[in-house]
């Protein structure tokens, strides 16, 4: 407030004094310009209280930036240690002898099946899932293959009932729909408050005869029922046959190759997704050697794969469809099990389906083929390491893997155990749900 005279500046203060007793914050005192010194002198003096304003309000913003910036630092400093904490206790959860997984509900098939009657349009069953969705880690659904020209991809998704979150959804192609069960793991376990979880099913046949899901005996509780969008039969009253599991909230993040339209849990950081149990035990072995027995397992108390590699040739196993669609890069941890054994060769390998694996682990190029390629990295027994593969471009569709053993040039030993203990797809990119 600026006076032009001792009379002036006396009203400005009786103002001020005013505005004062209502008033929160900063008001500013009056100040008396001289104008009787010249009007160059007075604008002078104008400019200095106006700059010496402007200084104290800088200082002000700067101290308060500066502060800001030490609490940030300090706040980074102590999310940086939870998230480390974070990530010691869920490693410790994951490799300990707990069992992760729980089956919580189980219920049976029947000979009753649901299934579209014709390809003209999408056909949907919805249902109301008998557990909560805190916990929820993974479901099974009973199916019956689709026919061998079907060609389409069945839909299913998992959703909250009060905020409409979308838990998990997988795009399925109708060639991976098996005659019996098929496990669909959910991406993290949920650990959001308790509340109600519908299930959805959508059929989108472009031609053949699409696959069908089981339905159960008769169920007497209509809220479990599953409901048939459209239907000209109104709605069943059986459920569909699923068996649901369970794990610890927080515990389990898991990549599966059919996941799509995910969103995701508070945010996780880049440490990256471990390929599912239910992905690594749909493992084949490749060129089995007459007469002996399987040189390919799968240890269920760590969820490891064994490679036995021997002498004289490779040992190679198939993962079907379980490089995720749009994974840059797959890690694999790999150690051989006897510290004195031989020195061994690891190879990981994804490619497009139906393409030629051998060629690619032989002469150590992809020829042009879709995918990506480690090399042969040979581990001694001793260490415990980690191998890569990195794609140039994301997939569009998932890829097979291959994991590849041999033994190293000059090995006396007959085989060797080979052990892929772990397997984490790093650079997902996030899809929002639909």
């Amino acid at each position: 407030m600026l006076a032009l005279s001792s009379a002036g500046k006396k009203q400005l203060e009786l103002l001020r004094d005013l505005w004062a007793a209502g008033a929160e914050g900063f008001l500013p005192n009056p100040t008396l310009v001289d104008v009787e010194a010249g009007p160059d002198a007075a604008t002078t003096q104008v400019y200095e209280l106006l700059l010496n304003a402007i200084g104290g309000l800088y200082g002000a913003s700067a101290a308060r930036l500066l502060a800001l910036q030490r609490q940030y630092t300090a706040f980074r400093i102590v999310h940086d240690q939870l998230q480390s904490a974070f990530d010691t206790v869920e490693q410790f959860l994951t490799r300990s002898q707990l069992t992760p997984l729980w089956l919580a509900f189980a219920c049976e098939p029947s000979e009753n099946t649901v299934a579209p009657r014709g390809a003209d349009r999408p056909f949907r069953v919805t249902q109301l899932l008998p557990i909560a969705s805190q916990g929820l880690a993974a479901l099974e659904l009973h199916t019956t293959a689709a026919g061998p020209a079907a060609e389409g991809r069945l839909v299913v998704s998992i959703v909250t009932c009060d905020d409409d979150r979308t838990l998990g959804e997988w795009g399925i192609p109708y060639s991976a729909v098996p005659d019996g069960w098929i496990f669909l793991d959910l991406p993290e376990i949920d650990i959001a408050p308790r509340q109600s979880v519908s299930l959805t099913v959508i059929w989108e046949t472009r031609s053949g005869a699409p696959p069908k899901l089981s339905l159960t005996s008769l169920q007497p509780v209509p809220e479990s029922c599953v409901r048939i969008a459209a239907s000209e039969d109104r709605d069943s009253n059986r459920s569909l046959a699923l068996r649901l599991h369970i794990g610890l909230p927080g515990s389990r993040r898991v990549a599966h190759p059919f996941h799509i339209g995910v969103r995701r849990q508070p945010e996780t950081g880049r440490r990256g997704q471990r390929l599912a149990s239910s992905v690594l035990s749909r493992f084949a072995e490749l060129d089995p050697k007459p007469g002996h027995g399987p040189r390919v397992r799968l240890i269920d108390e760590t969820a490891a794969l064994e490679l036995r590699p021997v002498n004289g040739t490779m040992t190679v196993a198939k993962l079907p469809a379980a490089l995720p669609a749009k994974a840059r890069r797959l890690t694999a941890t790999i150690k051989t099990a006897d510290a004195e054994g031989p020195l061994v060769e690891y190879a990981l390998l994804a490619l497009a389906p139906r393409a030629g694996y051998r060629q690619v682990l032989t002469e150590g190029r992809l020829n042009g083929h879709q995918g990506g390629f480690s090399g042969w990295l040979a581990i001694h027994p001793d260490f415990t390491t980690q191998i890569h593969v990195t794609l140039a471009q994301p997939a569009t569709r998932p890829l097979d893997l291959y994991l590849a053993t041999r033994l190293a040039d000059g090995q006396a030993a007959e085989a060797a155990q080979a052990r892929w203990l772990e397997f984490v797809v790093d650079g997902l990119d996030e899809v929002a749900a639909r």
